[in-house]
């Protein structure tokens, strides 16, 4: 409570860039996996979301074979990898995971 409240747009633009998110990932669903617990101020119009790279606390940095992801108007986090199977994707299933995403303004 003892800080300066940033002005709306200023408070927006704080979250563009790249950030570290702490996610729980669901059920995969043939080729998606997805959360809903991120939660930010912009549109999926206004903006593209992309993961960086995830690591789950105690078991280190996993590679998966990820080929895009999708915000909800929600705020869910729909991850989609290039095929079903794809390595490292059923070690996500249920997993509090440190997710680092990049958000951009299109």
């Amino acid at each position: 409570l003892n800080r300066k409240l940033l002005p709306w747009d200023a408070w927006r633009q704080s979250f563009l860039g790249t950030h570290i998110y702490r996610l729980q990932f669901g059920d995969i669903n043939g080729n998606i996996i997805q959360t809903n617990q991120l939660s930010i101020p912009w549109l999926p119009s206004e903006v593209t979301v992309a993961l960086s790279k995830i690591n789950i606390p105690g078991a280190g940095t996993i590679a998966i074979d990820y080929k895009s992801a999708y915000l909800t108007t929600e705020g869910g986090l729909y991850i989609y990898c290039s095929t079903a199977g794809a390595a490292g994707v059923a070690s996500l299933k249920w997993q509090v995971v440190d997710a680092t995403i990049v958000i951009q303004r299109k």
